[in-house]
């Protein structure tokens, strides 16, 4: 994950690979969440790559919407579908004071599929590979997660477990910052 977010890219999108073996950023952002709604009916909102985070967050929200309006089993009861559409006004109504929307990058790459059964390690469990590259896209940098999953614990249980998952979080990004300082040393 740190490897990839060291590769800035131009713009929000996906990865191509072309006839003559070169790669190239050139396809909408392919999300694994996004993939799925779309193979359960959701319409296709995103179709382009984006230059600013804020058109792409403004898709974002606009395809949450669109999925949520075409899937019938989108919500488990009234409560559930109130607080649905709770979470997309508040999201609307936030995003400015999350996002830059006039930020033009850098944008890094990201697996937005990450979970252990793509990842390969030896006998010290030293990481040796990682499959299922498909759902690599070039990403804001706030939008890099911590995978929940290395605290061994399930999603479920994090709340339990906070103390643990929070130091885990603490010691990934710092372990991330003194990278990028010895990537990119002060003169």
């Amino acid at each position: 994950m740190l490897s990839l977010a060291k590769k800035t890219q131009p713009c929000i999108g996906s990865l191509r690979f072309n006839d003559d073996t070169s790669v190239t950023l050139a396809s909408r952002p392919l999300l694994c969440t996004s993939s799925i709604l779309e193979s359960e009916g959701a319409p296709k909102i995103l179709d382009k790559t984006y230059k600013t985070c804020g058109h792409f967050i403004d898709d974002m929200l606009k395809f949450r919407e669109e999925a949520f309006s075409a899937q019938p089993n989108a919500v488990n009861d009234e409560e559930d579908c109130h607080l649905q559409m709770l979470h997309m006004t508040m999201l609307r109504l936030l995003k400015s004071q999350f996002v830059d929307s006039q930020s033009e990058g850098p944008f890094v790459l990201q697996l937005t599929d990450l979970h252990s059964s793509n990842i390969f390690v030896d006998d010290e469990w030293n990481v040796v590979a990682i499959i299922d590259l498909e759902f690599v896209c070039a990403l804001p940098p706030s939008m890099i997660n911590v995978p929940y999953w290395l605290t061994v614990d399930n999603i479920d249980d994090i709340a339990e477990n906070m103390d643990a998952y929070n130091e885990m979080h603490k010691t990934f990004f710092g372990r991330a910052a003194r990278r990028g300082a010895e990537d990119h040393p002060r003169a």
